[in-house]
């Protein structure tokens, strides 16, 4: 009875306090063992309920707060001794419901501060979400689609709303369009292209074979892509086709009338500018009928500057040899003059033989009249 002291330990009624100066109590299990005080067990740092599932309660006196740490918890709220946050660590499950009181920031992104229920979402909040209910019901505003939709491609309409096309459809393997379509870049094609009428403007490239109905396109040759056709190149109306480069050509047949511009040059002969030459060297000219036909020059007379080589001359009504004065007014009083080569002979035909001019009557000679003409008999 009364106070109890034992070493540094002092016992009076109920309480356990120790007889040093700002002296600790400790209780000591042994080994595993803990203290028990009551329902509580205190075994190393942790705290325990001693009967089975019994809760382990930490409450304060009146409105005192239970503080753990530098976290307070005062009723239902856990809030920080020091005003600042509260950081959980880990994951955070909440079974019941969860109320923000202000605001919920992430990582990164804008800070949410309320969910919206608006259909119209008028308010165009940066920070409030929207309801799945009112996501819904916009998106159902907006995409409402009029128009044919039997395979068409939908459009956006200025009232952004969406719009069957009824001019292009698509089947799952066939892009149809009818009216007008603009391509700005490139449009490929990797299969048969099949069109009805097609009007184009600019340039084109064609890598490949152009067939063209019955005419073929290839590297720098225009063909009939049919055998044994013909190939026509015809201009519209009076419109001409104008070749403005140097054409060669092999076994070329023309029906009807061919008209050259300036000169035209066929293997080593040229005409043009009213002349027929030649082209090469001390070359030849020859004009030659086939079988019996006749070369025929027109024009009142017939001019030859220089030698002439024949072989048998015919004529239907007379032979004249010299300048005709209707010609060459200049030049008067020339000499006709029969030559033979070497020592040949002057024949008037071909059964009699004369050599000179001579008296009349002499067997080799031709007669001479007082005009110095030769005469047929008869004349």
């Amino acid at each position: 009875v009364g106070v109890f002291e034992a070493d540094q330990l002092q016992i009076d009624g109920t309480t356990l306090t120790s007889t040093v100066t700002n002296g600790s109590v400790t209780i000591q299990g042994n080994a595993t063992g803990g203290v028990n005080v009551a329902d509580i067990t205190i075994n190393d740092n942790k705290i325990s309920a001693s009967n089975t599932n019994s809760n382990l309660e930490l409450s304060a006196a009146g409105t005192g707060n239970v503080i753990v740490g530098a976290v307070t918890i005062s009723g239902t709220t856990l809030s920080a001794a020091d005003s600042s946050q509260i950081t959980i660590a880990e994951a955070l499950q909440v079974n019941g419901a969860a109320s923000l009181g202000t605001s919920l920031a992430l990582a990164t992104g804008a800070t949410v501060t309320g969910i919206l229920d608006e259909d119209a979402m008028g308010t165009d909040s940066a920070t409030q979400l929207a309801t799945q209910q009112s996501i819904k019901a916009y998106a159902d505003l907006k995409a409402v689609q009029t128009g044919s939709t039997n395979n068409t491609v939908t459009t956006v309409t200025g009232a952004n709303a969406f719009q069957g096309e009824a001019n292009l459809t698509f089947d799952g393997s066939t892009l149809a369009v009818t009216g007008a379509a603009t391509v700005s870049t490139t449009l490929g094609v990797t299969g048969t292209l099949t069109t009805a009428d097609i009007t184009t403007t600019g340039t084109h490239a064609i890598t490949g074979t152009l067939n063209a109905d019955y005419v073929q396109i290839k590297d720098n040759k225009i063909t009939t892509n049919t055998s044994s056709a013909n190939l026509e190149l015809a201009a519209l109306g009076s419109g001409i086709v104008d070749i403005q480069n140097a054409m060669t050509t092999l076994g070329q047949t023309a029906t009807g009338d061919v008209t050259v511009s300036g000169a035209g040059t066929f293997g080593n002969v040229t005409i043009g500018n009213n002349y027929i030459t030649v082209t090469n060297s001390n070359g030849g000219l020859a004009i030659n009928p086939s079988g019996s036909g006749v070369v025929t020059i027109g024009g009142e007379y017939v001019a030859i500057p220089t030698s002439v080589l024949v072989g048998d001359i015919f004529a239907t009504s007379e032979v004249q040899l010299g300048l005709g004065a209707a010609l060459v007014q200049a030049i008067t009083n020339e000499d006709l003059v029969l030559s033979t080569n070497g020592t040949g002979t002057l024949r008037i035909n071909n059964a009699q033989t004369q050599a000179t001019v001579g008296a009349v009557g002499a067997a080799s000679k031709l007669p001479l009249d007082s005009a110095n003409e030769i005469r047929p008999v008869g004349y």
